[in-house]
């Protein structure tokens, strides 16, 4: 039986990144896990380019493609592995403290990653949905701490296309990849996908 294509979509159960170790037109590939732990929110917006032909004083036809994707996330754990990929700065480790450090040689030196989020509460009983955005980098980090409050942590992101275009489209042809969101007939852990 086919999965279905409309499902209700709550809350947001996990979200991962790994760092993209390999894109280029030979290959794509990412490293470990790294666990974005308390994730409370995310929210992808596609971005497009629109043109417009005009003539005759009036709109006569109109193009769009989708250039990237941004991608706003909220966590309730700070995590110095993932913001140390986030700022392209560095984790110094002592034996009484850990330290990010961010200097002016993390200028520039921000690492692509590949972003995943898992949502259980589908209409798909016994399955779950999982947004890929296969090469992503992060734009702005910020902490935002309350009086009498839990501190979160903002993180949004700027989707690209993939170099590699490798990946099976959907006419059999292959391409570069941007965003997947996937529909599983059953719960299945996010891991790194290098081809599909």
């Amino acid at each position: 039986m086919a999965i279905q294509t409309i499902t209700k979509v709550y809350g947001v159960d996990d979200f991962k990144i790994f760092p993209v170790t390999q894109d280029t037109t030979e290959g794509f590939a990412c490293g470990e896990a790294i666990d974005c732990v308390g994730v409370k929110q995310v929210s992808i917006t596609f971005e497009a380019d629109e043109k417009e032909l005009t003539g005759d004083e009036m709109t006569l036809d109109t193009m769009s493609k989708v250039k990237s994707v941004t991608v706003s996330t909220e966590l309730a754990k700070l995590n110095l592995e993932a913001m140390a990929l986030f700022t392209g700065g560095s984790i110094i480790e002592g034996t009484d403290s850990t330290t990010l450090s961010i200097g002016s040689n993390a200028s520039g030196n921000q690492k692509y990653f590949q972003a995943q989020f898992q949502i259980k509460a589908t209409d798909n009983i016994g399955g779950d949905l999982h947004y890929i955005v296969y090469k992503a980098k992060a734009t702005s980090t910020p902490i935002n701490g309350t009086e009498d409050e839990y501190a979160t942590f903002t993180v949004d992101l700027k989707g690209v296309y993939t170099t590699y275009d490798g990946f099976a489209g959907a006419d059999a042809t292959t391409e570069q990849k941007l965003l997947d969101i996937k529909v599983n007939k059953t719960v299945t852990a996010l891991a790194a996908v290098t081809s599909v």
